[in-house]
């Protein structure tokens, strides 16, 4: 059993740091809008970005992920049903180096990118990568398996990709989407128990 997030959580994670889609098993399309493995990668050890001690080298294209909100949005909550729908409002924080940092710059894999000439895009960076997140993101066959549970349902965006300049040369790009999971009654969510 997983707890309730953690099938979603670990999800984004693949579809955004580990290149799921990316061999062709999910179909062209899927392929055509998946990130290579590598192109972003998450913090250490799952930190929010407004994390203090997240340093320089680890900072560009890192990624985390926040639960903001559960709710049954426009779903009727009968209690009784065998399954039962949920929204959740996911935000996902991608942080950016600019300025005199083009040493920490991570660079997308394959490309003729060079640190020394994005490092002063930033914003040009972020809200492009967040597009290209975004893509993959709501992109049904690679999000959506069956057998998950609960199986995530839709992923939407909800709202505009919003760059906040945080000094020191970090920049953080936030994107706030619309999740929707159908829970199985039979199913309490609760974390493993210890063997």
């Amino acid at each position: 059993m997983s707890t309730l997030l953690s099938g979603l959580m670990s999800r984004v994670v693949a579809i955004v740091a580990q290149g799921r889609g990316s061999n062709g098993a999910l179909g062209a399309e899927a392929q055509v809008r998946s990130i290579p493995a590598g192109a972003f990668r998450t913090t250490p050890n799952g930190a929010p970005m407004t994390e203090t001690r997240i340093t320089t080298e680890a900072w560009d294209r890192a990624f985390s992920m926040w639960a903001l909100s559960i709710g049954v949005g426009p779903y009727d909550n009968r209690t009784r049903q065998s399954s039962q729908f949920r929204e959740v409002r996911l935000a996902v924080d991608v942080g950016y180096v600019y300025g005199e940092n083009s040493a920490f710059v991570h660079v997308w894999p394959g490309s003729t990118e060079s640190a020394a000439t994005v490092v002063y895009q930033v914003t040009q960076r972020a809200i492009g990568n967040a597009e290209r997140i975004s893509r993959a993101l709501c992109f049904l066959d690679l999000y959506q398996d069956i057998s998950d549970d609960p199986i995530i349902v839709a992923i939407s965006r909800d709202g505009d990709s919003v760059v906040s300049d945080l000094g020191a040369g970090r920049l953080l790009c936030r994107t706030i989407y619309r999740v929707t999971l159908e829970l199985n009654v039979n199913n309490n969510y609760d974390p493993p128990a210890s063997p």
